[in-house]
């Protein structure tokens, strides 16, 4: 068997790159067997244009959005399954200086497609305390993440590229002339393996500084459910008076497992701002590819140029992933030159 490329990995990196080497017309196969600590578990699939306490532009937003919508869109049309939320985020403004802040940022080039200074959502005094006022975030939205995934793993189930078993690392063969894997010659393989890339020997050395995140799913009656509401944390409706409620960073953790120490800074925050009650019905926790540099792996390996890595996405895959698997088919097969906004692949 030939095929193309070997993608290590389903999540949301290996899911938008088969996507972009169908739409070319290249063959694949995807290995995957599926991690519990997959960041898919706690993933809200925000696309949120503004970002932290200084009201700045999401890291090249700008370039990264127009992508996005455009590849979910084809998803959606190609796995007859609509993932994309129409909700979008509203940001809990604190102070008379911080509403000052949001002000100055609305005049800002560049700024006014993202920042409004209209609010006509419903309103919250009911519901939360410590508001101050609010701000809304335009072209933001949040991607069903699991649905987005499990559409695609069927899909590609159906087409018969789907490998659920584990990759092994030392059945690859390499020589000057050829590449193969358990009998699989391919041109190329990219590891695609979020968090388990710990364990792959040829990319093990690169920067990573995976975080662990914690989240509580919790169900708040009557709460309003038309906005994501962001008010120190994160409060996105899942239907049916559900929301998800985070989310916890941490970077020095013994496993990917719920800790007791993280439920009780999430129901602190609920005990702290909620005027209602509310029940938590589960708790989620995973690990995120993050990078020493907050950006992603994407390129060749230094040594052996068949071998790609395309990971690191971190808390922002979702809106970020889609441009950079764009990118990577470019860089395999358009002959496009490595991005100067990505941190170098070097020993």
């Amino acid at each position: 068997m030939t095929v193309d490329v070997i993608i290590v990995g389903q999540g949301i990196a290996g899911s938008l790159l088969a996507h972009e080497l169908e739409k070319r017309g290249k063959t694949f196969v995807i290995y995957d067997k599926g991690h519990m600590s997959s960041s898919t578990a706690v993933s809200s699939g925000l696309i949120n244009p503004i970002t932290g306490r200084n009201y700045v532009k999401s890291w090249m937003i700008d370039d990264f959005l127009p992508v996005a919508i455009t590849i979910y869109q084809e998803i959606s049309s190609k796995i007859d399954t609509n993932f994309v939320g129409n909700k979008p985020v509203i940001r809990g403004i604190h102070t008379p200086k911080d509403e000052n802040q949001w002000h100055s940022r609305l005049a800002m080039d560049g700024y006014g497609e993202y920042i409004s200074e209209d609010y006509d959502g419903p309103e919250y005094d009911d519901y939360l305390r410590e508001i101050f006022q609010w701000g809304s975030v335009k072209q933001s939205c949040n991607i069903h993440t699991q649905d987005l995934l499990s559409g695609l793993r069927a899909h590609y189930a159906a087409i018969g590229v789907l490998r659920e078993e584990p990759f092994l690392y030392e059945d690859i063969v390499m020589s000057t002339s050829a590449l193969s894997y358990q009998g699989i010659v391919t041109e190329h393989i990219v590891f695609c393996d979020g968090a388990q890339v710990v364990n792959n020997p040829y990319f093990n050395w690169l920067p990573f500084r995976p975080a662990k995140g914690e989240v509580v799913i919790v169900r708040i009656p009557g709460f309003p459910d038309s906005h994501i509401v962001k008010h120190h944390k994160f409060l996105v409706p899942l239907g049916d008076d559900i929301f998800w409620i985070g989310s916890t960073y941490e970077w020095e953790f013994k496993d990917g497992s719920p800790s007791a120490a993280k439920r009780d800074e999430l129901v602190g925050f609920l005990e702290r701002y909620l005027r209602v009650s509310y029940e938590v019905i589960d708790h989620r926790a995973a690990v995120r590819p993050s990078t020493k540099y907050r950006r992603p792996f994407v390129g060749e390996h230094p040594e052996h140029e068949r071998l790609l890595i395309f990971n690191g996405l971190g808390t922002k895959g979702i809106s970020i992933g889609p441009y950079w698997a764009e990118y990577l088919c470019g860089l395999l097969y358009d002959g496009v030159h490595i991005h100067s906004e990505l941190p170098k692949i070097a020993n």
